[in-house]
């Protein structure tokens, strides 16, 4: 009832945004368009948070009835150019979302920090270093029965914590799991549980602050509690910094949230886990992380100038602007995806192959087979304990 009555004044915000929106890009005069741009990026930043990344994207969608504006960015919905965009090269912007909010943080997120976004050949050099040294072609080749059973300590240790289905014990078992198979090293569960909620903390504070606020991190002391809370323990262990940082990512962002999202999927769908085939397990994670997911967009700066079209006009976009791909809209393209609201295990592999969660190309997730993997897992050992569509997480999401 309440996400509802917010969902519904959120889109009545979007409405009244989308002639200033519009105006701001048809204008000659750029500081007018800066200005306008820049007033109503706060405003879709802060509609963030009660909706959500995915739902914040999909109540603009619905308002601008595809392609729309949001914070810095056009948003492209369609799932053709979309799919075709992404699997190319690109210099890429250091906004999220075309809003400040966590991405250009390297003291959060390394691998995505603004260098690393904007420069192609230190982007190419680090992708080589993580396929050398982190996703090795041993790690690539692990099936899930390699991972089920490399992870079985971990997944027993797991299962006889009292509070097993909570979210912080869920994503720090998520960094057990990866550092033990990216690293070879298992830690204790007290060193993931502190670990991982700093890192949690971290991650808040940084997307609360990093772009409008950046002066309380420095008064909370973000940057200095990451390094000495979750890095520099693992770091004395030693761990590669980027294994940490990819591990964390996982904990904060992918399979800890897709495991998450799993369960109250679940839930709202009726789905009975432990009475599925592991084909059709395996058929649940990509649903859910077509419906949901865990990482909300992929976004580009032009280099010359493209025209997009927005709610029927052809908007004239200039070199240096941005353009975004909102992943929940893409995966919901009813010509790719029929009856796209629905949880529908029997969708075809190709179907699968479609889904764009993990991107495509050379900004593609290396890591998408291993995160099925360890999600179903995951998802296995729980639902040994709990019925999955039975259980309430508390995981509040932004």
């Amino acid at each position: 009832m309440i996400r509802s009555l917010v969902g519904r004044l959120s889109y009545g915000v979007i409405v009244a945004q989308r002639p200033v929106k519009s105006f701001a890009y048809r204008t000659r005069v750029r500081p007018l368009k800066r200005l306008l741009v820049e007033a109503n990026t706060f405003v879709d930043w802060a509609l963030i948070w009660p909706n959500i990344q995915n739902g914040s994207m999909e109540l603009h969608r619905e308002a601008y009835g595809g392609n729309f504006f949001f914070g810095r960015a056009v948003m492209v919905t369609d799932h053709r150019t979309t799919e075709r965009d992404i699997a190319c090269p690109a210099h890429r912007g250091d906004t999220f979302m075309g809003v400040d909010i966590v991405s250009s943080d390297p003291s959060v997120f390394a691998t995505n920090s603004g260098i690393l976004n904007q420069n192609p050949p230190i982007r190419d050099a680090t992708r080589r270093y993580l396929d050398e040294h982190v996703f090795t072609p041993a790690v690539m080749a692990m099936t899930f029965d390699d991972v089920r059973d490399g992870s079985a300590q971990i997944l027993r240790d797991w299962s006889e914590r009292e509070r097993m289905a909570s979210m912080l014990v869920i994503r720090s078992t998520v960094t057990r799991v990866f550092l033990r198979i990216l690293t070879g090293v298992t830690i204790t569960e007290t060193e993931s549980d502190t670990c991982t909620k700093h890192y949690i903390r971290g991650f808040t504070e940084a997307s609360l602050f990093h772009g409008y606020a950046p002066w309380m991190l420095g008064l909370l002391g973000t940057h200095e509690r990451l390094r000495r809370r979750t890095y520099a323990p693992l770091e004395r262990r030693g761990m590669d910094l980027m294994a940490i940082d990819v591990t964390m990512f996982a904990a904060m962002f992918s399979i800890g949230t897709l495991v998450l999202r799993c369960v109250e999927d679940a839930r709202r769908f009726g789905i009975r886990y432990g009475e599925l085939d592991r084909e059709r397990r395996r058929a649940f994670v990509f649903e859910s992380i077509r419906l949901f997911p865990t990482v909300t967009t992929v976004h580009r700066r032009l280099t010359e100038p493209e025209d997009v079209e927005v709610r029927g006009r052809t908007v004239h976009l200039e070199a240096g602007d941005e353009i975004a791909y909102p992943f929940v809209c893409s995966n919901r393209d009813p010509e790719i995806f029929p009856d796209p609201d629905a949880m529908d295990l029997g969708r075809t592999e190709e179907a699968r192959e479609k889904v764009l969660s993990w991107s495509k190309g050379p900004h593609a997730c290396p890591a998408k087979d291993l995160s099925v993997h360890v999600t179903m897992a995951m998802l296995d050992a729980l639902s040994e304990r709990f019925e999955l569509a039975a259980l309430r997480i508390f995981n509040p999401q932004f």
